[in-house]
């Protein structure tokens, strides 16, 4: 079993009014907790949508266990597919940027990215 947590920098989940959308936005530093039950390593795939604010491309940094890629990321969004090995109990994927945190006027957050549709899928060769 997997599950994952949005931890360190990210806001509750949100979903859109037909609940096919979820989404976590972000300030430029964060970190998502995914924790494997299983007691080996397993290959998995992690998908999501992620976009900015910005009409402009920005870099954002993923990082987990040996993979990290600078993906670049504006207002339109783009999908992120990252392959990677699972050890046993909690692993981070971590999310990094220069952009600034936004304040928005009608919004009490600071915000900078948005993370949707978030997938976790065990390797089924394994």
């Amino acid at each position: 079993m997997i599950y994952y947590e949005f931890s360190d920098g990210f806001y509750p989940q949100e979903y859109s009014a037909d609940e096919i959308r979820h989404w976590n936005w972000s300030i430029n530093e964060s970190k998502l907790i995914i924790n494997n039950l299983y007691d080996e390593d397993i290959e998995v795939t992690i998908k999501f949508n992620i976009n900015t604010l910005e009409e402009n491309f920005n870099g954002i940094t993923l990082r987990i266990s040996d993979f990290e890629e600078t993906v670049d990321v504006n207002s339109k969004g783009r999908i992120c597919e990252i392959n990677t090995v699972l050890k046993p109990g909690n692993n981070s994927l971590n999310f990094y940027t220069d952009l600034e945190n936004k304040k928005i006027p009608t919004d009490d957050r600071e915000l900078c990215f948005c993370v949707e549709n978030l997938e976790i899928e065990k390797d089924k060769r394994k």
